[in-house]
């Protein structure tokens, strides 16, 4: 018997975004992970700037993964960071109201379908108008300071104690750590998580 595992993600990531919308699918209906947000901090040591050759290879191997998925050409946005306090917050108002994932890939679909910038109020606004949701309570929730300091903490505390150093990241609850989108269907064709036949049942 499967317990549900809980998928650590960013808004931040190409490949939370790709685990999220092309691997995660893959597990049986009824089987559906918790979602956890993190994002890099200032405080974070091991997440230095990038570099314009780490860049330019991100950009390759994102295209040739979706390319491998099926999807559409991503498109990329600059390389100046929002304050990923604000949409993953919003997230969190999403998830209260039973739309936490969906509103996420909808998050994602902005940043890398179309190239938005998802800390403004408007592509926020719009992510949330798709997935049947008011925006102006995730807008609240994502600029009230005390909900996002409260996030802000607790990403720290996943960094400092958890030791959570990457996304995607699927923990099983006994505690088992998958890194990556890759390792996630790696452990699903193992017989560590449950998955779907080639015909679709579960």
């Amino acid at each position: 018997m499967f317990e549900a595992p809980q998928f650590v993600f960013s808004l931040r990531s190409p490949y939370a975004w790709i685990a999220a919308r092309w691997v995660l699918p893959q597990l049986p209906t009824g089987f559906a992970p918790s979602w956890r947000p993190f994002y890099p901090l200032p405080s974070f040591a091991n997440f230095p700037p990038p570099l314009p050759a780490k860049i330019r290879y991100l950009v390759r191997d994102v295209k040739r993964l979706v390319e491998h998925y099926g999807g559409e050409p991503p498109r990329f946005p600059g390389i100046d960071d929002p304050d990923w306090s604000v949409p993953h917050t919003a997230f969190l108002a999403a998830q209260e109201r039973d739309r936490g994932s969906e509103f996420a890939l909808a998050v994602w679909e902005a940043r890398f379908g179309r190239g938005e910038d998802v800390g403004r109020d408007e592509v926020l606004a719009r992510a949330a108008k798709r997935v049947g949701l008011e925006p102006e309570p995730l807008l609240r929730a994502a600029r009230d300071p005390e909900r996002r300091a409260a996030l802000t903490a607790q990403v720290q505390q996943d960094f400092d104690e958890r030791g959570i150093f990457g996304v995607p990241t699927l923990i099983l609850p006994r505690g088992t750590r998958y890194w990556g989108h890759d390792r996630i269907e790696w452990a699903i064709r193992e017989g560590k998580l449950p998955g779907r036949s080639p015909g679709g049942e579960a």
